[in-house]
């Protein structure tokens, strides 16, 4: 029997750390949404024999908007002229 590999969405993944984080267990934001993605990885791992896609290809796939490292603001002001 023929197996058709499904790739998680970020709408599947964020929907299921919602739900985690209405259950009495919840951890944090991230925590909950790695849960959620091995969760659903989990649900739709290949059978035996066949690889399974790495968490590195779903998280690349399904990047979360707004996710960019933070970097510290540049301060604008004008300071003391130069001599």
């Amino acid at each position: 029997m023929a197996t058709v590999e499904h790739e998680l969405t970020y709408d599947e993944i964020a929907r299921r750390a919602y739900e985690i984080s209405e259950s009495p267990d919840c951890g944090t934001d991230e925590e909950n949404w790695w849960r959620a993605e091995r969760e659903l990885l989990d649900a739709s791992a290949a059978p035996a024999g066949r690889t399974r896609r790495t968490a590195a290809k779903v998280r690349s796939a399904t990047a979360k908007p707004g996710r960019a490292r933070k970097t510290k603001p540049v301060d604008e002001s004008p300071g003391e002229p130069m001599a």
